[in-house]
């Protein structure tokens, strides 16, 4: 049977030969059966599905079926390999060291040079005034480096803010260059030649007028002065006031310092019996050298004023001391401190100490100075002064019994006048 014969409504499409040169499209008319959501295609080919699983054996009468083990387990994804920190360790150690390196690069690269001589290094001075650096303490470290100051000219200029320099000095470390810096030197204790190592509280020996000093040991010679007290001043000679405020100073010597400027010791004996100690009351021996006890034979005269001034006194020296008789006087020509002593009889009942209503007892024939005070009532008192005049020219009131005079010298002299007591 050709397909011509074949009856219509079959649903069998013709046959369509690949050989036509005109095929016709073939179409399915057939429906295909719905499907739903997740569904297989009937067209997609399926596994094959697992065997049937046995239903578990009844276990006795009351109790459930034992459990009995799928015949697959579920399926779990495997845990994935651990991975290794070593790399991070690694790493990070790595950046450690390169950060060190960085920064040790950047220190030595930028880091300052040293400073040869800096502050508090000690050195001493040769020729030229060439620094040359020695460990502090040892014979020849005879300053300290107390300040570096940028050059100015006069050099000493830089270092004029730091009282303990006494010298200045060019730092040539850089040889072939022109110094940019000035050393401000302080002396240290093992330097003798300069004032400016003495302290408060050292004793010195002061030699060729005053021209040298000298650091000793303390002991009572003649000679060695205690120092009480240092100060500056601008020039010298000092002439504004030397050694004002310092208690118990006696004298005071200068030394030209750093840039001109003064250097002044204020001291005292240290020879407490010396009479550059000497108090009001003291008596000291003929020489003036020395303070001795009143009751003894080398006692000489009687210390009445002590006067630290800073004016050389003029003639009168003691004007208004009372019964004085003699002056010393102690000062050095490069400062204006004075110390000036009016002295007098040693013994305190002389006439010359008398003032009105004081009993004398009269002197012997010619020889004024021998007379005394006494209580008057002492027979031998005869005479009262009735007054006293601080002048050899003074006239007594009519009713007198006698007229003392004494001529000028410390003083302008005296006068006292008596009635019969």
């Amino acid at each position: 049977m050709n397909n011509d014969d074949r009856p219509s409504g079959t649903g069998i499409p013709p046959a369509v030969s690949p050989f036509d040169e005109n095929p016709t499209e073939v179409q399915n008319v057939w429906p295909r059966p719905e499907t739903s959501p997740g569904a297989r295609s009937p067209d997609i080919p399926q596994p094959p599905a697992p065997p049937p699983i046995a239903p578990p054996p009844a276990g006795p009468v009351g109790y459930p079926p034992p459990y009995v083990h799928p015949a697959f387990p579920p399926q779990y994804p495997a845990a994935p390999p651990p991975r290794s920190r070593r790399w991070i360790w690694v790493t990070l150690a790595v950046t450690i060291v390169l950060v060190a390196a960085a920064i040790s690069a950047t220190y030595v690269l930028t880091r300052p040079e040293p400073i040869a001589l800096a502050v508090d290094d000690c050195v001493s001075i040769l020729d030229k005034d060439n620094p040359v650096e020695y460990t502090c303490g040892q014979i020849n470290a005879a300053y300290r480096i107390v300040a570096r100051e940028n050059v100015v000219y006069p050099v000493e200029s830089a270092c004029m803010k730091y009282d303990d320099a006494t010298r200045a000095v060019l730092d040539d470390a850089d040889q072939g260059s022109d110094p940019d810096t000035v050393l401000c030197l302080a002396p240290t204790r093992v330097n003798s030649a300069d004032p400016g190592a003495i302290e408060t509280g050292d004793c010195v020996k002061v030699t060729d007028g005053g021209a040298t000093v000298t650091r000793v040991a303390c002991a009572p010679e003649s000679g060695v002065a205690e120092v009480l007290a240092i100060r500056l001043h601008t020039k010298v000679p000092v002439t504004d006031r030397a050694c004002h405020d310092v208690p118990r100073v006696r004298q005071a010597f200068a030394y030209s310092s750093l840039g001109g400027r003064a250097l002044v010791l204020c001291v005292r004996a240290a020879n407490l019996s010396s009479t550059g100690n000497a108090e009001p009351g003291d008596c000291v021996n003929e020489n003036m050298t020395s303070i001795v006890a009143c009751t003894l034979p080398e006692a000489a005269e009687r210390v009445l004023t002590v006067r630290v001034q800073h004016t050389e006194p003029v003639a009168p020296e003691c004007l208004g001391v009372t019964g004085a008789t003699g002056f010393t006087m102690n000062s050095h020509g490069t400062t204006d401190l004075v110390v000036a002593l009016c002295v007098g009889p040693v013994d305190d009942a002389d006439v010359g100490y008398a003032m009105a209503g004081d009993c004398v007892i009269p002197p012997d024939e010619g020889n004024d100075f021998r007379a005394t005070k006494a209580d008057c009532s002492d027979p031998a008192a005869s005479v009262r002064v009735t007054s006293r005049h601080d002048t050899d020219t003074a006239e007594c009131p009519g009713d007198y019994v006698a007229r003392m005079t004494r001529k000028p010298g410390v003083t302008n002299g005296m006068t006292l006048c008596f009635t019969s007591n």
